[in-house]
């Protein structure tokens, strides 16, 4: 009773994962408090559609990714993850641009996601 505050969930103890969340969390809270960082406004332009150009570029990457996530959705046990690795490994091989995925290039992005969805929704064929 003494040190639980008569809380009955205290009785158990403290569970050590909760106290060493709690020692780590404060300190890089402690360690935020004191960093200032200066940031700058981005001035650009943001276009949410992309430009024709930039749409010539993700078309096979876009069709490589839904092949790979369509056939590996039809599968069981493959899932959405499974094909953005795939696809993600397929361009850095047959990409015209392969130096670029992996360092956020539109290419790379749309064949990952266009694996994912694909794998999503072909995951439902019975």
């Amino acid at each position: 009773q003494r040190y639980t505050f008569d809380l009955p969930f205290l009785m158990d103890g403290i569970g050590l994962v909760s106290v060493a969340l709690g020692c780590f969390g404060i300190a890089e809270i402690t360690k935020n408090l004191d960093a200032r960082e200066e940031r700058s406004p981005f001035n650009g332009k943001i276009h949410l559609m992309p430009t024709w150009p930039e749409f010539k570029r993700i078309i096979p990457s876009a069709l490589r990714g839904s092949a790979v996530g369509s056939f590996l959705g039809i599968l069981p046990g493959g899932g959405p993850v499974i094909a953005q690795f795939a696809a993600y490994a397929l361009d850095k091989k047959v990409s015209k641009f392969k130096d670029e995925i992996g360092s956020g290039a539109i290419e790379g992005v749309a064949g990952q996601a266009a694996a994912d969805e694909a794998a999503a929704r072909t995951s439902f064929i019975p």
